[in-house]
């Protein structure tokens, strides 16, 4: 980030990297606002006077992991499953929200939407497929590609 001093840097990381499957110890992290600025063997020269240095004393460091498919919308608010997510360090979410389209409609999936903003989780909604699965036994709602 240019000649920009972080706010962060995390000395002594044991660097999970999930592209070589091995750990890179003694690895510094800088982070600038919520950007990770650099990452490698030394971060001195993104150090200012008013950067915080934490010295994590080589506990595991890895990129946030992402849930492939998740139904949110079966059993809690988005805002309680992230909570729980980043605590496993999942960071991204792709949620099906078959179940809300089903018995809501597009409106409802509107509402359902709003939930999931402004939340420290990325989520990422999949347009549900299969709905209904035959109108002479459902009264399910649908999605078509025009909704007013």
């Amino acid at each position: 980030m240019g000649d920009k001093k972080a706010d962060l840097v995390l000395k002594n990381c044991s660097l999970v990297s999930v592209y070589t499957r091995e750990i890179i110890p003694k690895t510094q992290i800088s982070i600038i606002g919520d950007r990770i600025a650099y990452v490698g063997p030394d971060a001195s020269h993104t150090i200012g006077p008013k950067t915080a240095v934490i010295d994590v004393k080589e506990k595991y460091v890895s990129p946030g992991f992402a849930d492939p498919h998740v139904h949110i919308d079966q059993f809690v608010l988005p805002s309680e499953l992230a909570k729980k997510s980043l605590l496993c360090g999942v960071t991204s979410l792709f949620s099906d929200p078959i179940d809300i389209v089903s018995a809501a409609g597009y409106k409802g999936f509107q509402e359902f939407l709003k939930l999931g903003e402004n939340l420290p989780i990325r989520i990422f909604q999949v347009v549900p497929g299969g709905l209904p699965v035959d109108r002479k036994f459902s009264n399910s709602k649908t999605l078509s590609l025009t909704q007013e």
